[in-house]
């Protein structure tokens, strides 16, 4: 589906982006390509694109929480 008609920008394309190129927020996206140059209606869309991918990619990382509740100080000899 075209995200931004005025110059054929995709969301297979903004998703492309976040994931291979790393891009992280509409500013990166707009880096690299001209969208949301012309009329700009496609930027909200774009956002929730990347917000989208961005939290998908995120969640899916294997996070290990410690805990250092019980961490103590010894006083050097």
């Amino acid at each position: 589906m075209y995200v931004c008609l005025c110059h054929g920008i995709s969301d297979k394309k903004i998703v492309k982006l976040v994931e291979e190129e790393g891009v992280s927020d509409i500013r990166g996206i707009k880096a690299i390509t001209p969208l949301g140059s012309q009329c700009g209606k496609c930027i909200r869309q774009a956002k929730g694109i990347i917000q989208h991918v961005v939290l998908e990619r995120d969640t899916a990382l294997d996070i290990t929480v410690i805990d250092i509740t019980e961490v103590t100080l010894k006083k050097a000899s």
